[in-house]
This record gives structure tokens, sequence and C-alpha cells, in this order.
């Protein structure tokens, strides 16, 4: 749709202004929750998948973590 800025807490997108002259009319706000939706559940499961194998290691000999 366009060019993505960057995002607020609030889940507002901020299009590059080569995004607003293109594309402002069509990516209305129903358009932005839906992308920031879908956009923070695959960063999650992206996330959650990635850290499935990690485990902290514990050096008792030395006290730090290996």
């Amino acid at each position: 749709m366009g060019e993505i800025e960057g995002w607020n807490y609030n889940g507002e997108l901020k299009l590059t202004p080569k995004g607003r002259l293109n594309f402002e009319d069509k990516f209305d706000d129903e358009l932005q929750f839906g992308l920031m939706t879908l956009a923070k559940h695959t960063l999650k499961t992206e996330i959650e998948y990635n850290l499935k194998g990690v485990v902290p290691v514990y050096d008792t000999d030395l006290m730090l973590p290996k």
C-alpha cells in the first residue's frame, strides 16, 4: 500500500511522503488497524518460535552464565 515510516502505541501508522501521496486515501483506519493486528501477531509468533529452544545455562564452578 505504501512505505511505512513508523507507528505509535495506539497503532496509528505514519507513512512516508511517497506513501502519503500515493495511498493515503486507500489506507483508512480499518486497514491500519488490521495491518497492525496482523503485524503484532506475526512478530509475537516469530519471537516465541525462535525462543522455544533457548535455555539458560549456568557454570556453578565459575559462578557465571555460559
